[in-house]
């Protein structure tokens, strides 16, 4: 069975729940397809992995 769910906040893709699985990301009421949730990951996962600088006061 599917049913709609919502589009994807991104990229506005149609999302859908298959049964009782959701075929997509939901994240702090942010609706994101597979490939976007991917893309948003890595981009994060990217962020934490650079050094960070101090500021001197």
């Amino acid at each position: 069975m599917h049913e709609y769910a919502g589009e994807c906040s991104k990229c506005g893709k149609m999302i859908f729940q298959v049964n009782v699985f959701l075929d997509g990301v939901s994240e702090r009421g942010t609706l994101l397809c597979y490939e976007c949730a991917a893309k948003e990951f890595k981009q994060n996962e990217e962020r934490l992995k650079k050094p960070q600088t101090r500021r001197e006061s």
